[in-house]
């Protein structure tokens, strides 16, 4: 079996802008470029900083570390970074960088097995460095691959987690160093189960150039060809590089780096922003910050009334609040990412068959005991992956939004707009978050020109690369959604 061959379906797929024909015409406006390898190193630095401190702890005669973290405890999406200890401290060089780790993300540290799919946790030094070519623009000690070169992962071979030459084995498992593709072009050796080598631990452990962007490995480290060139030329053996990998969690425990963990956590992630910056004219009526919502109080995580989201989602959506500024008309969210722990809250609840409080506005025909099997509560939200929004469209200039007071009298959501919760919305046939047949977005029984408000939206979000969920008329993804496996858990604050 290749030990670092991607092996699981890719995750990022291409962006499909579906063009449908409607009565509404819509100004083109021209697009904008967006770099995301840019992206990668354009936070603020605050956590960055962060993570150089709490490596101040770590004790490893070293003066060149990268450190690979994944994105969440059980994710194979992972950022890497670079420091360089200079005058005592760790600086940051460059990250995060997006990386792949294996298919079944980190093993907690002494657990990583052959053949598990899991990449090991802890400190190790980079051994050298390999490739296809006779030389390489390294400092590293450098040795190539060729057709005759493997190493073993055969855990009953004398040579087992070594490079051996072809014929010179008695190994029945092993791994070819010359792949058919890009994958071993270049690559750095990891020191992981090398001096000593015990059996079965795990074998060919390395940071190479990953098959695609999304797809994991079988243990190994795997990041974008350009930026591999770019370590393995910073790299120089006098500085006695090493890698640092694995949950933060874990990574704390086992080196005493008490504040990594809290590195790691604060802030938004890396590839997030607050919509607000990005579009700063968007109105928000963030439900789940307040009690009006089909539970009745604030949920758990919604710490601040904020619409967060992936910047490639953010960056699409912004596209369609211009277009939609040329009619005097504004998108309204009333729900961004949501983190898992909210979630977590709706499931609670789902299963507390007591708490109907909120029925006689958001499920006044539903029966609270099938809430799960009408498939309107789920252990799983696609919000939770940063990409999918809750929204509708307003007039401009924006008329008053009635503010919601514990206790009123609640109204079904799917009556007339007249008659259900008062918002200054298009008309869209029902309120938000009404578990009722008349929120499935090509419902017939609602009137003209709710469909026809209806499909505005539809059209104008497909167009910038959005899709519509059909049984929520405010539902809302992104189709290349850059974290389509990942579930994050971050506090909104």
């Amino acid at each position: 079996m290749k030990k670092c061959e991607s092996d699981t379906m890719k995750y990022d797929v291409s962006l499909i802008i579906r063009k449908k024909a409607s009565g509404i015409a819509v100004l083109i406006f021209i697009l904008m470029i967006f770099f995301p390898s840019l992206l990668l190193h354009a936070g603020d630095g605050k956590k960055e900083l962060r993570f150089a401190e709490a490596l101040g702890n770590l004790d490893v005669k070293s003066d060149q570390l990268i450190v690979v973290v994944p994105l969440q405890a059980d994710s194979t999406q992972a950022r890497l970074y670079t420091f360089a200890r200079q005058a005592g401290r760790w600086a940051l060089q460059t990250g995060p960088t997006a990386a792949m780790v294996g298919r079944n993300g980190f093993a907690p540290p002494g657990e990583k097995r052959e053949g598990d799919g899991r990449t090991p946790a802890g400190l190790f030094p980079i051994e050298f460095a390999f490739g296809y070519a006779p030389s390489d623009k390294t400092a590293m000690p450098y040795r190539q691959a060729t057709d005759k070169d493997l190493w073993v992962d055969d855990v009953d071979a004398p040579d087992y987690n070594q490079w051996v030459t072809r014929g010179r084995t008695s190994a029945k498992s092993y791994e070819e160093m010359k792949l058919p593709d890009q994958r071993y072009r270049h690559g750095l050796v990891i020191g992981y189960n090398r001096k000593p080598v015990v059996k079965g631990l795990g074998s060919a452990i390395f940071v190479h150039i990953w098959a695609e962007n999304g797809k994991s490995t079988a243990g190994c480290v795997a990041l974008e060809e350009a930026e591999l060139v770019r370590i393995i030329a910073w790299l120089k053996p006098e500085k006695h590089p090493f890698i640092l990998m694995g949950k933060p969690a874990d990574l704390a425990t086992m080196f005493g780096l008490e504040g990594l963990e809290r590195a790691a956590k604060s802030g938004l992630p890396d590839d997030f922003v607050n919509v607000k910056e990005v579009i700063p004219s968007l109105p928000l009526d963030i439900r789940y910050y307040g009690s009006h919502n089909f539970i009745g109080q604030r949920i758990d995580g919604y710490d601040a009334p904020k619409c967060i989201l992936t910047r490639e989602a953010a960056s699409a959506l912004a596209k369609v609040q211009q277009d939609l500024a040329a009619f005097s008309l504004s998108l309204k969210a009333y729900d961004c990412y949501r983190p898992q722990r909210a979630v977590d809250h709706f499931v609670r609840w789902a299963k507390d068959l007591k708490d109907i409080r909120t029925k006689k506005e958001f499920y006044p025909t539903l029966e609270k005991k099938n809430l799960f099997k009408d498939g309107y509560i789920a252990i799983k939200s696609g919000h939770s992956r940063g990409s999918t929004i809750d929204l509708t469209i307003v007039a401009l200039p924006l008329a008053e939004q009635a503010q919601y007071v514990p206790g009123e009298k609640l109204a079904a959501c799917y009556l007339p707009a007249k008659q259900r919760f008062r918002d200054n919305s298009l008309d869209m046939g029902t309120g938000f978050d009404c578990f009722h047949e008349l929120s499935h977005t090509a419902n017939g029984k609602i009137g003209a020109r709710q469909k026809r408000d209806r499909l505005l939206l539809k059209t104008i979000m497909e167009k910038q690369g959005f899709k519509n969920f059909e049984r929520e008329w405010w539902h809302f993804t992104l189709q290349n959604e850059p974290f389509p496996e990942t579930y994050f858990d971050f506090a909104i604050d």
